[in-house]
C-alpha cells in the first residue's frame, strides 16, 4: 500500500506540473499576441499621394547606345503635413527636376543592370533615393512603374 501511495502522489505531482506548464504557456502566448497587436496598431501608416508622370521617360543605357529603356512612373509622395501638401502641389506644377533625375539614374544603368529579375525594384529604390537627394528632402516614399521596358 505504501508503494501505491508513492506512485499515486508521483502521478498527481506530474499531472499538476503538466497543467501548470500548459496554462503558463497559454498565458504567455496570449500576452505575446496582444503585444503584437499593440505594436501593429502603434505603427503609424504614412499618408501618401501619387504623383503620376504620364509621358514615358526614354533613355539610352550606359554601355550600349543601341539599347533603350522606357519607363512610366508613379511616385508616392508623403502627404501628412501642410509642408508635404505644399511640396506635392509644387511638384505637380513643375516636375522637370524629377524627369532629369530619373533620366540620370537610367543612363547610369548597363544592360546587365536592367536584365536582372529584381531590376525594377532596385532601380525604383535608387530613383526614390536620388529624388530625395535632388530635392534635399525625405518626401519621396516609393517609385512604382506603369511601364518598364528595355529594347
Amino acid at each position: 500500500m505504501n508503494k501505491f501511495k508513492k506512485i499515486l502522489i508521483g502521478m498527481i505531482a506530474l499531472t499538476l506540473i503538466f497543467v501548470i506548464g500548459f496554462v503558463g504557456t497559454l498565458l504567455w502566448l496570449q500576452s505575446k499576441a496582444q503585444n503584437t497587436k499593440k505594436e501593429a496598431n502603434s505603427v503609424k501608416k504614412s499618408k501618401t499621394v501619387v504623383h503620376k508622370i504620364e509621358a514615358p521617360i526614354i533613355s539610352n543605357l550606359k554601355d550600349n547606345g543601341k539599347v533603350n529603356i522606357s519607363v512610366t512612373v508613379e511616385l508616392a509622395v508623403k502627404d501628412e503635413t501642410k509642408d508635404d501638401k505644399k511640396f506635392s502641389t509644387d511638384l505637380a506644377a513643375d516636375d522637370s527636376l524629377v524627369n532629369t533625375t530619373i533620366i540620370v539614374v537610367l543612363r547610369s544603368k548597363t544592360v546587365a543592370d536592367v536584365s536582372e529579375p529584381d531590376a525594377p525594384i532596385k532601380i525604383g529604390k535608387e530613383i526614390t533615393d536620388e529624388l530625395n537627394k535632388a530635392y534635399n528632402c525625405d518626401k519621396f516614399v516609393t517609385t512604382n512603374y506603369k511601364q518598364f521596358i528595355t529594347q
